[in-house]
């Protein structure tokens, strides 16, 4: 009998409220991986990096898809573990800006293959904030949202909507999706 998969990622466009889902889902004992790339961006700026989306979003993305392959292999241990974006959200973030996909980056995408039901944070102005590592408006945010819900069904992924209100409501949510 077949193990179902049980890398379940959680995406949407920037400042939609994934990041804080996935701390809360960490915070009650879940398995997380947290997303790379803001990480990638603060040692960057911290070390006076060249490795910017807004600089060379081709190299950038090459190593964003390099640590979520590390990622998903080192953290599959046998129960749910919850990724702040997966591979494809590089490539949605390259359709957004019609750039070259490599072939490698698409086989990225195909050859490690998340949990089919991936849950979306569908865009919410209440709770939307920038800062010095999410440079995107609201509005190219809503945009990169539906390049990321393109990407993933272009992919045979399901999208499920984590429906907007309190947190604690929108993490049971997920959870029950899960069982």
């Amino acid at each position: 009998m077949e193990v179902p998969n049980q890398r379940y990622i959680i995406t949407g466009g920037p400042g939609f409220g994934k990041t804080t889902i996935i701390k809360r889902l960490e915070e009650l004992g879940h398995e997380v991986c947290h997303e790379n790339s803001r990480e990638i961006i603060k040692e960057q700026l911290d070390t006076g990096g060249n490795i910017l989306p807004w600089n060379d979003v081709i190299k950038f993305t090459e190593v964003v898809v390099e640590k979520r392959i590390q990622a998903y292999n080192e953290l599959h241990l046998g129960k749910p573990v919850f990724f702040d974006r997966g591979i494809p959200d590089a490539l949605a973030f390259l359709y957004r800006q019609e750039l070259e996909v490599k072939a490698h980056l698409r086989k990225a995408a195909q050859d490690h293959k998340y949990n089919t039901m991936v849950f979306i944070t569908p865009p919410w102005y209440a709770i939307f904030k920038n800062d010095n590592e999410r440079r995107e408006t609201y509005a190219e945010s809503v945009t990169v949202h539906t390049f990321i819900a393109k990407t993933y069904s272009d992919l045979g992924y399901k999208l499920v909507d984590i429906p907007p209100g309190e947190l604690d409501a929108r993490v049971e949510f997920v959870l029950q999706s899960v069982k």
